[in-house]
């Protein structure tokens, strides 16, 4: 039993290169918001490649 209609997870599947940057954007954006320097610079790192899948998937 599907939860989404073809239509739907079709589209979804269709943004899924986009979807996943944003995550990975968001998770990196997450890691520079929190405490310290530790954190950040892989946070920018991943804010980078979050934007990248986002372009390639675009």
């Amino acid at each position: 039993m599907s939860f989404l209609r073809p239509e739907a997870k079709a589209e979804l599947w269709r943004w899924r290169e986009v979807l996943g940057g944003i995550a990975v954007a968001l998770i990196g954006l997450w890691l520079v918001a929190g405490p310290g320097l530790l954190l950040a610079i892989p946070g920018y790192a991943l804010i980078l490649a979050g934007v990248i899948f986002v372009w390639i998937g675009g």
